[in-house]
């Protein structure tokens, strides 16, 4: 497993770690059962305060796609409601149409953008 995050982004080091753990997720990279680093472990392995970690670990916790363990750890478990998950993912896609419509996207270049990224995730799986 390769966590990384980008110490130059402006998006918070949370945010990396968070989105990089759930990419990891639907390409197969973690699997539900996987434990991830400590807190501790994972901050040192991206040189970052542990605390942001904490913040990432306690998000994903929050959203169900990890549980935590005394004396095991952060575990990969998904435990979301699916028609939550479907409400945020219709949200997020209403938002991302209009900002696309804002700059003048094609909807066809819309629709290529997200096959491409969402068949990475597949490929990565097979």
């Amino acid at each position: 497993m390769k966590f990384e995050i980008d110490h130059n982004s402006e998006e918070s080091k949370y945010i990396q770690l968070h989105d990089r753990i759930i990419t990891m997720i639907a390409s197969g990279k973690l699997s539900e059962g996987d434990v991830l680093p400590s807190v501790r472990e994972m901050a040192e392995i991206l040189d970052i305060n542990f605390h942001t970690v904490n913040k990432a670990y306690a998000l994903l916790r929050d959203e169900g796609y990890v549980a935590m363990y005394p004396r095991i750890g952060t575990v990969i478990e998904l435990s979301f409601n699916k028609k939550s998950r479907r409400t945020e993912i219709d949200r997020n896609i209403k938002l991302i149409a209009a900002k696309a419509k804002c700059m003048d996207m094609d909807v066809d270049e819309l629709h290529r953008m997200i096959d491409s990224d969402y068949g990475r995730l597949v490929k990565k799986k097979n």
